[in-house]
């Protein structure tokens, strides 16, 4: 099965909080082909000319040429030269009706954008028949509206990865992704991630996969853990490699690797404790988990 004739996956949610983990987890499998992130605003320019492109070949579906006419020249009057696939076109409410045939290539082209356009080298399958594909991104959640109506014929699957704030404030701030000066902006990231999260349950909860990485290292059964959680969801069998994997407990992290201290500081112990008590982040908690 060619790649992109797979169940999209894609892997979301807060940064530092297992994303990096279960990408490669999971790419060990024969069946499973996991990206590298990209860009969001790569991602947002991409979706715009999808959308454009799909647009365009609805109008110019119609019968009529004089109207196939008038297309071109609007586009090339005023979308060719005012930006990257800017107007109504991105902007309509209804998404127009297309054929088949443009359908199965839109989704070929998404799912090659994946695999092609991400800041590392791409991701080879492993096997002849791939059954998930897709990529890691933390905070690529906030395309899920988009991604259920440009790929409704085989909706994706996301695994959302998620840690308690304090502690995922702490490993971003190591790794110098914030300062204390910023601490606001990224209360603010973590709420609007878990609100999307939110809407993802409850639009499709079916498809949505949570990782909570506190709960999974608690664990002392990790391997049934993440069958359970993951590989039973996708209809996959861990292979002994995974089985291997998982129970050696290799945790690949970023800022020990890079040799700085995982203790926090008297100053950034309290930040932590602040962002655990937060009312707000304690609601979206709440209606997250119950």
């Amino acid at each position: 099965m060619l790649p992109y004739m797979s169940t999209p996956l894609i892997i979301c949610g807060m940064p530092r909080s297992g994303t990096r983990m279960i990408s490669n987890t999971l790419n060990i499998h024969p069946e499973v082909c996991i990206q590298s992130e990209i860009h969001q605003a790569v991602v947002f320019e991409f979706l715009a000319f999808v959308r454009f492109s799909t647009a365009f070949y609805a109008e110019m579906q119609s019968p009529d040429k004089s109207k196939k006419r008038t297309l071109i020249s609007r586009i090339e009057k005023k979308f060719l030269k005012s930006g990257p696939f800017k107007g109504w076109y991105y902007a309509r409410s209804q998404p127009p009706a297309i054929s088949e045939k443009w359908q199965n290539k839109r989704r070929a082209l998404i799912q090659s954008l994946w695999m092609y356009a991400g800041r590392d080298k791409e991701v080879v399958p492993q096997g002849d028949v791939v059954r998930y594909m897709g990529y890691k991104t933390p905070n690529h959640e906030i395309f899920f509206e988009d991604y259920e109506e440009l790929l409704a014929d085989k909706p994706p699957y996301y695994i959302f990865c998620t840690r308690n704030i304090g502690d995922c404030w702490r490993s971003v701030k190591n790794l110098g992704w914030y300062s204390s000066n910023n601490i606001s902006a990224f209360k603010e990231r973590y709420i609007k991630a878990h609100k999307q999260l939110s809407i993802m349950l409850q639009k499709t909860p079916e498809r949505i996969i949570v990782f909570d990485l506190d709960t999974y290292k608690k664990k002392e059964d990790k391997l049934s853990y993440f069958d359970q959680l993951i590989f039973q969801r996708l209809s996959l069998a861990p292979t002994q490699e995974i089985e291997n994997k998982i129970q050696s407990n290799k945790k690949v992290n970023a800022s020990t690797s890079k040799g700085i201290s995982q203790e926090p500081d008297n100053k950034t112990r309290q930040e932590m404790e602040e962002l655990i008590q937060d009312k707000d982040v304690r609601k979206i908690h709440q209606e997250c988990f119950g």
